[in-house]
């Protein structure tokens, strides 16, 4: 049996997402700013993680099919946000909890450079 088995994918299928994570180290500033407008609305905030990704703070959670979604979609769980179906224990409220190359790491979400416009702070590429 896969380590995956009988969980839910976080990269497959529908789900509600709370927030979306998206690679801008990977993908280059200007498609980063592009995949944050597509999910822009008032009341969305971006913050970036220490590892350079951007943490898209959704003011309404939205349906989204994972495997579209312009980055990695996190659910709500009690107040801290993770992926769908990830193992281990709930995350604490206000906490960003990720798997990324089999290893879970914790950031508080308060703690990151936050931007509440796509036209302006510097800590997470906009200009």
């Amino acid at each position: 049996m896969s380590r995956a088995a009988g969980r839910v994918s976080a990269y497959r299928g529908a789900v509600t997402a709370a927030a979306v994570v998206i690679d801008a180290p990977l993908l280059g500033t200007t498609e980063a700013r592009r995949r944050v407008l597509e999910l822009w609305q008032p009341g969305v905030t971006v913050r970036a993680l220490p590892d350079g990704c951007w943490l898209v703070s959704l003011f309404d959670p939205v349906e989204l099919r994972a495997e579209l979604a312009p980055g990695l979609p996190l659910v709500d769980i009690g107040g801290g946000l993770a992926m769908p179906g990830q193992p281990g224990p709930p995350p604490a409220p206000g906490t960003v909890v990720l798997e990324r190359h089999g290893e879970r790491s914790s950031t508080s979400s308060p703690a990151c450079p936050r931007s509440t416009s796509p036209a302006g702070s510097a800590s997470t590429g906009w200009r």
